[in-house]
């Protein structure tokens, strides 16, 4: 592309004051989401535990950074590579999983 060297041509077709709103509502869907699939009886009964539900603040603040990763880093051409970077965004996944596992095969 002839305008901005080092970005993606599709970049030029978004507005960044209107990625933000549906961004944001994507991601309260997606929390609600997860914490309607963690509460949901067939989950509770697959994975015999009804505290998958407390991994829920987790997938908050990932959706969060997420949400900071991609407002802030704007030269970034990949959001996916700079989240791999990033050592919250990282450890907080670890955690997440650590828990998760804990809740499925230890039944805390």
């Amino acid at each position: 592309n002839g305008k901005n060297p080092g970005t993606r041509d599709v970049l030029s077709k978004y507005r960044a004051q209107h990625m933000d709103p549906v961004l944001k509502v994507l991601a309260l869907v997606t929390l609600g989401s997860y914490v309607a699939y963690t509460l949901s009886a067939a989950t509770i009964e697959h994975f015999g535990s009804s505290t998958l539900v407390y991994t829920t603040p987790f997938v908050a603040f990932g959706l969060w950074r997420f949400f900071k990763i991609v407002s802030v880093h704007d030269e970034a051409q990949s959001p996916t590579d700079t989240m791999i970077r990033d050592l919250s965004f990282v450890l907080n996944v670890a955690l997440w999983s650590i828990l998760v596992t804990a809740i499925i095969y230890f039944k805390i």
